[in-house]
Order: C-alpha cells, then sequence, then structure tokens
C-alpha cells in the first residue's frame, strides 16, 4: 500500500512497523500536532470511514494518514484492547503476484499483530497495491448481506445501495488513490452506520480501526525537551506507538509518526436484520394511535395519505416499475406498494393493510415521512377530478399518438398509403395500450412528480423532455412527403424541419376547412391558396414552437430576459414562479394538452368534410 517518503524512518508494517526493544513513555502524551488523534470519534457520523488514505498540509510540507478496520472477535478484544500498539494499520495479503509453488496458492487478507501479542483479524475493507496504486475493496460478505448493488459515480468511484429500500450509497468507495512524490491522492470507504452496526450485531464482532499519521511541525519546547540531542526518539506505550525525529537537512523540523488502534463499535441493536420489522409502530396523520404491523393487517379498507414526491425516490431507476397513474411502486417480485390511487394534485391514497403486508420495514418508514393529513375534500369522484401531474402527461402522450393517426388519415387522401401513424411519430398506440404508456422514453420523464416548489433548472430539464417526446418524436420524412403530395414543391419545403413541417400541414387544413377545399394527391390548390391569403390563427402551433424555443435556455441561465419571453409566450408572467416552477409547469402541460386537441381537430375536420 501507500508508502512513506521518508525511508527508514518511518513507523510501518515490515519496513514501518516498530519493532520491540523501544523506550517507552508512562503516560499517553500526544504532541500538539497529533493531539486531535485521541478526541476523534470515529463512530460520531451517519457515514462510517472505515478505510481512508489522505495527504494534508503542513506548512511547506505534506502530512499522511492512513486507516483501516478490522472485525474482532468479542472474546480476543480484551487482549487486544491492552496492546494497540501491536496492531497492524495495512492489510496484509498474500499476493499481489505470488510466486508458483509446489503448494496450490490460496488468496488471503488479514490484518496482524505483532510482538508479544500475535493474531490476526478480518478485514472489512480489503486493499492491495499495483505500482503506485492503492485500491479499496468493501468486504463482499458485507455486500452480498444486504444485497447491495454497485452504481458506478462520475468520479471514478462506486457506491453501493440497497435496492430494496431503497437506500442509496451505503456503501461509497473512492477511485483509486495514487502516490506521486510527495502526496497520496485521496481514497476512502465509507458505510452507513445502521447497516455497519446491523453487521457487527449479526456477526458478533467488534469494529476495531487502526491508523497511522505523520505530522510535521516546528520544535517547540516540548518536542526539544523529549528529543534532546538526538535524532530519532521512540516514545511508545502499550496503546500506541510514536516516533520523533529530525529530517536531515531540516534543522527547524520535527516528524511525528504515530500508530495505534481503537474500538469503534460493539455488537448490539439490529437496525436492518430486525424480524420484528414494525414492532415499534408509526402514527399516521389521520389515523389515531400508532400502527404496529399486527394492528395494520387487522384494518379493512383504511387509508393514509402520502405526498407523492415519494415517487422521487424511484423514478428514472429502471429496477424499480412505476404505475404513475395510481402511484404504485414495485421492486421485482420482492415488495410492491400497491392499492393506491393519484388524488387531487399532488397526494397519493393507499391501503395501509397492503403497505404494511406488501413492503419492508425501510419502505415502510420512508412512505411514512412523506405523509399527511388525509384532505378535507374525501369525496373520491371530486379528487379524481383533479388534474395531477400522471394524468396530464397521459393526455400529452395520447395527443402526440392521435397526431400520428390525423397524419395518417390525411396522407391516405393524397394516396400516401404506406403512412402509417407510426411513421409520422415514433411510439405506436397498440404498444402503448399494452405495456403501458408511461413506459415509452420520455413518457416517463413527463410523467414524474412535480412538486409546486420545482427549481427552475429542473422546470428546465421536464420541457426540454416534454419537447423531445412531441418536437423529435415527429418523422420529418413522412411530413415532407405529406405536404409535397398536398401540392407543395421540394425547392418551397426543402429548409423546413419536423416543426414548421407540421406547422404548414396544420395550416393547410385550416385553409381547406374554411374554404371547403378537399384534398387531392399532387392538386396545389390549397398550398397555393394559403400562399396568398394565409390563415387564421397564423401560427396553430404557438406552443410548441416556445416549448422548442425554450430547449436553448438550458444553456442560457445568465440570460433571464429570455426565459422570461419564453414565460410570456405560454401566457405566464414570471411573477408565478416565486413560490416554485411546478404550477407553471401545468400550466405548460395544460396549454401544450389544448394545443394538440385543436391541432388533432383542424386535421380531422378537414379530412373529413
Amino acid at each position: 500500500m501507500f508508502q512513506p517518503n521518508d525511508g527508514s524512518s518511518s513507523l510501518g508494517s515490515s519496513s514501518r512497523c516498530l519493532r520491540e526493544g523501544k523506550s517507552t513513555v508512562s503516560t499517553d502524551w500526544w504532541p500538539a500536532s497529533l493531539a486531535h488523534i485521541p478526541r476523534q470519534d470515529p463512530w460520531g457520523d451517519d457515514d462510517i470511514v472505515v478505510a481512508e488514505i489522505t495527504s494534508f498540509e503542513d506548512g511547506s510540507e505534506t502530512g499522511e494518514r492512513m486507516t483501516i478496520s478490522s472485525l474482532v472477535p468479542i472474546p480476543k478484544l480484551n487482549a487486544l484492547s491492552k496492546n494497540f500498539a501491536s496492531l497492524n494499520f495495512e492489510v496484509s495479503t498474500s499476493g499481489p503476484r505470488p510466486s508458483p509453488s509446489s503448494v496450490p496458492y490460496k488468496p488471503w487478507f488479514r490484518v496482524e499483530t505483532h510482538g508479544d501479542l500475535s493474531d490476526q483479524y478480518e478485514p472489512l475493507v480489503l486493499a492491495w497495491d499495483s505500482h503506485n496504486h492503492t485500491a479499496f475493496v468493501p468486504d463482499p460478505g458485507f455486500l452480498m448481506t444486504y444485497g447491495l448493488m454497485p452504481r458506478p459515480e462520475t468520479d471514478g468511484g462506486t457506491h453501493w445501495d440497497d435496492l430494496t429500500g431503497p437506500v442509496r450509497g451505503v456503501v461509497r468507495v473512492s477511485k483509486p488513490s495514487v502516490y506521486e512524490f510527495p502526496n497520496s491522492s485521496p481514497a476512502s470507504v465509507t458505510i452507513s452506520k445502521p447497516y455497519l452496526q446491523d453487521y457487527l450485531s449479526l456477526r458478533r464482532m467488534a469494529l476495531v480501526q487502526s491508523f497511522w499519521e505523520r505530522r510535521r511541525s516546528s520544535p517547540d519546547d516540548e518536542l526539544e525537551a523529549r528529543l534532546g540531542d538526538k535524532t530519532i526518539v521512540d516514545l511508545d506505550t502499550p496503546g500506541r506507538r510514536m516516533r520523533l525525529f529530525r529530517p536531515a537537512g531540516k534543522p527547524h523540523t520535527v516528524t511525528i509518526e504515530a500508530s495505534g488502534g481503537r474500538v469503534v463499535a460493539m455488537p448490539g441493536p439490529f437496525p436492518i436484520s430486525n424480524a420484528v420489522s414494525q414492532a415499534e409502530g408509526l402514527t399516521w396523520p389521520g389515523i389515531d394511535g400508532v400502527v404496529t404491523h399486527a394492528r395494520a393487517m387487522s384494518m379493512s379498507m383504511e387509508y393514509v395519505y402520502v405526498d407523492d414526491c415519494i415517487l422521487g425516490d424511484y423514478e428514472g431507476r429502471p429496477e424499480y416499475r412505476i404505475s404513475p397513474e395510481i402511484g404504485a411502486v414495485g421492486f421485482g417480485t420482492q415488495w410492491s406498494v400497491g392499492h393506491c390511487d393519484r388524488i387531487g394534485r399532488d397526494l397519493i391514497r393507499v391501503e395501509i393493510k397492503k403497505l404494511y403486508g406488501g413492503a419492508p420495514r425501510a419502505v415502510i418508514k420512508r412512505w411514512h415521512e412523506c405523509a399527511v393529513r388525509p384532505p378535507a375534500d374525501t369525496s373520491y369522484a371530486a379528487n379524481q377530478r383533479t388534474q395531477n401531474i400522471a394524468k396530464r402527461a397521459k393526455a400529452l402522450t395520447y395527443g402526440l399518438i392521435t397526431l400520428g393517426e390525423r397524419l395518417a388519415a390525411l396522407s391516405r387522401t393524397l394516396n400516401l398509403r404506406h403512412l402509417s401513424a407510426d411513421k409520422f411519430v415514433t411510439p405506436r398506440r397498440r404498444d402503448l395500450d399494452y405495456k403501458g404508456w408511461w413506459t415509452f422514453g420520455d413518457a416517463e420523464m413527463i410523467a414524474r412528480n412535480a412538486p409546486k416548489n420545482m427549481t427552475r433548472d429542473v422546470f428546465l430539464e421536464r420541457r426540454l423532455a416534454i419537447a423531445k417526446l412531441l418536437i423529435e418524436g415527429l418523422t420529418e420524412r413522412s411530413l415532407r412527403a405529406t405536404l409535397h403530395a398536398a401540392g407543395a414543391s421540394e425547392q418551397e419545403i426543402k429548409d423546413l424541419r419536423s416543426l414548421k413541417l407540421l406547422d404548414s400541414i396544420v395550416r393547410l387544413c385550416q385553409v381547406a376547412h374554411a374554404a371547403g377545399l378537399r384534398f387531392a394527391p399532387g392538386d396545389p390548390t390549397i398550398w397555393h391558396r394559403l400562399a396568398t391569403d394565409g390563415t387564421t390563427p397564423e401560427q396553430p402551433l404557438q406552443y410548441l414552437f416556445a416549448l422548442n424555443d425554450m430547449r436553448q435556455l438550458k444553456a442560457h441561465r445568465s440570460e433571464p430576459a429570455k426565459f422570461t419571453s419564453c414565460l410570456q409566450r405560454f401566457d405566464i408572467d414570471e411573477t408565478e414562479t416565486v413560490a416554485g416552477h411546478g404550477l407553471v409547469l401545468d400550466r405548460v402541460y395544460d396549454r401544450l394538452i389544448t394545443e394538440l386537441d385543436r391541432i388533432n381537430e383542424t386535421i380531422d375536420a378537414a379530412v373529413n368534410q
């Protein structure tokens, strides 16, 4: 692993472990530069650092720290606690790259002690070197115990998630550390405290952390007194080892190295694996008293209400299946929250018996965190009439499907019978009806929950998803063929893209219906009438064009005037976004739904007059 840069003057295992026979002191004295070590509380955070390599600046010098964690059987803990100075701070391994021999090779990892207490313990994090790289790998036994799944991060690290929760980042592993004199790039492994506590309890092991740290400082009076005229002094106690030395050629610097260990945590409760998963009970708004698992199982047709922000835990993650129309969620065959209904704009109503009977403890607790009081109007029919984001997304998706069908009907009047609905728009009605409309590409994105306090960035991302569905879902080739068959020359429409081609078709239909003209293959009459007389409205795709223009705003955050202008094109004043962009997004959906309906009616009227 990581090699300190002062060679033989260091404390390590092999070259660095302190050997027996060094001078000792009677107290656990710590110099100022290392005084933080006995005050540290590794168990004090929500995510516990179980392995670490780090460097830090000590003025013009570089300090280093290494930490590793072991699982120690309780019967061995007493002897180790009396002699932490013997504990190694590295993981010993059988490799890398062992030499062939007559004995079959068996890889192993362990954390060792030396001297009078010669023993070895199970590392919680495996580690090895290759050239100047050091890799940390969480113990596969721990990962397997909780069914954790890896998720790569953009910075080169890996996070391990408990998908059943879902609990993200139970284990967080950085990319490998790289040593380039005089620094090592940082590397670490952290584990969520409840999972680590649970694992210690399951294994009946203590978590012991060993460390090595080097710091440099100017020689104060106490350091000078302990060094005297010596270059190196070892100050060892049973609890830690320490070396003071003056680096060659640096008379005004004292380097201090220390190694040792501490008990971080003991077996105890089972916060993850507790078999009585709902024993402590939960108090739900609208239900008197505590609801335990036993009580929930005796309840019939009683409901709790949860803010639909809970769906944000699962949206965009393929391992979960979501039914946005009712707010149900499932994870494979392992668990589900079903028997749900979307109520009003922002709520999910769920039968509490089915919730407790179908979901694990962590899921129930998470839904409980989003619980709200029942709405004042408890009439199911009245609440069902209220539009929520799923209803709006469904209307947009099927509005696009209907557009494809109307365009196909128009193309048949022009003898373009090969142009079916799915040649104009990407999704097909039968696929969405069979698989669920929300399973198609960008339809899933536009169906995600839309909190009222939605940020501008999320709002713009959602607008981009709508544009991808409605605009990028149009097939330019088929639109162009339809216009050409309706009398437009190739030269006249060669520079038009999909949205402007669709706009021209809709305006043609407006002219045809207003004048009582019928489409005929290759007949330019309606096209010429459009060119000379125009039509009303002049731009029937008003909101689709505004949506298309807003796609560019993600790259123009510093130009608020453009954002304001785009909102105004949807008849929205920017002051309406002060409390968030969620309700503004509702109005964008509604404007586009209305426009799609009007476009479809226009095409249908022209075809069937």
